[in-house]
């Protein structure tokens, strides 16, 4: 498929967020299968830890397309207050600001991309009352409460992408046409992981020798993500356990877990530019990806950006045995899965890895083959591909 394509995110940009740096790959993954993109964001000020950040191309590691910032509320001092009341009103103004510009510009777009639910439900509320370019709304989770009940308005829209199998039957549950539903995960940008890295300055700069082992977590340190199980689980690792990643308030919640845990041997980097990530990651002895079985977006929604990037660089993974992770990984074929919420369990699945290392290699291999397959360029091609032929069977 040709053409244009108008990408809608209520973000900042550039962002410390997961989400942004996965549509900026899919922006260019869009790009590299031959559309002209544009992606609309949300003017608002920036934190002071992302206002050094010149360009966001270069940030990301893409090729360069156009991006405009749609004026919208920054209530940033209300998510101090309240933070589902500021989420409601900085979505519903950046989405009825996002709709009103597409107006002013006519029909320059040939299709219409978002991943935010406010901007979907309004896009699709104006397709019934008149023919308008193609809509694809990307779900990342399931809406509860009053928004549920707003879900079938999204049968207006001509796809509607899951990131998981169980994302999907709930949608399809909720009335939206299976044949409209698209399962695809999310991705990497596999040659970032084929350049070389100097693995032992990240050991260095933690005072280990070459011979220590290292065990590895990349992201976010939401509760949710499980980072506390890993952190209670250290005591019983014999390696260093380095977090990479994490906001301020987060970092400062994990600190004092890890304080309280008198364990020394767990470190805490923060927050590092995207193309820093590979290096600690290709450092490690064991990757590690520990979500939590309490909350569904974890248990079945969630496809983790560092999951693939775990499997491309070629480090032997432990996760937690979640429906939404055994998408991905098998257990003792590509990883080794254990209980979720279990800090025993996470520890005896990372000596088990750290005792055996010609096994663990064994499925780190078998893992970088299986993530062949979900590239970023791939992801867009599917995507892309369904959509066309979604049209094409309506013309026939």
């Amino acid at each position: 498929m040709r053409g244009s394509i108008a990408y809608l995110v209520n973000a900042r940009i550039p962002s410390e967020k997961a989400h942004v740096f996965q549509i900026f790959k899919m922006c260019d993954a869009f790009l590299r299968c031959g559309m002209d993109v544009s992606l609309w964001h949300a003017r608002r000020r920036q934190p002071s830890s992302m206002r050094s950040i010149g360009d966001p191309f270069l940030y990301y590691g893409v090729n360069r397309f156009h991006v405009q910032a749609i004026p919208s509320l920054d209530l940033a001092w209300l998510a101090r207050r309240s933070q589902r009341l500021w989420f409601l009103l900085q979505s519903m103004s950046f989405s009825a600001s996002a709709v009103r510009n597409l107006k002013r510009a006519g029909t320059p777009f040939d299709v219409v991309y978002t991943r935010d639910l406010w901007i979907a439900l309004r896009l699709a509320g104006r397709r019934r009352r008149a023919q308008s370019r193609p809509l694809i709304f990307e779900a990342h989770t399931f809406p509860q409460g009053v928004r549920k009940r707003w879900i079938p308005r999204l049968r207006s829209c001509d796809l509607v992408v899951t990131i998981t199998a169980s994302l999907a039957r709930s949608f399809e549950d909720a009335g939206i046409p299976r044949e409209r539903i698209l399962v695809a995960p999310d991705g990497v940008d596999s040659a970032t992981y084929q350049e070389p890295v100097d693995t032992g300055s990240v050991r260095r700069r933690l005072g280990m020798e070459e011979a220590d082992r290292l065990v590895v977590y990349t992201g976010h340190l939401f509760a949710w993500k499980g980072t506390d199980t890993l952190i209670d689980a250290a005591s019983d690792i014999p390696a260093t356990v380095l977090f990479v990643g994490g906001t301020r308030g987060d970092l400062e919640r994990s600190r004092r877990r890890a304080e309280e845990s008198a364990e020394n041997r767990v470190h805490f980097v923060g927050h590092v530019p995207p193309a820093e990530v590979p290096g600690y990651q290709r450092a490690a002895d064991v990757l590690v990806l520990p979500n939590s079985a309490k909350l569904a977006i974890s248990r079945e929604h969630t496809s983790p950006l560092k999951l693939f990037e775990y499997m491309a660089a070629r480090r032997p993974i432990v996760a937690s045995d979640l429906p939404s992770i055994r998408e991905i990984l098998t257990d003792g074929v590509n990883a080794v899965l254990v209980e979720p919420d279990s800090p025993g369990a996470l520890a005896a699945g990372i000596r088990r890895v750290l005792d055996d290392p010609e096994w663990a290699a064994g499925l780190a291999a078998r893992a970088y083959e299986d993530v062949k397959q979900y590239t970023w360029e791939k992801r867009g091609r599917r995507i892309l591909d369904r959509l066309e032929a979604i049209l094409a069977s309506r013309k026939s």
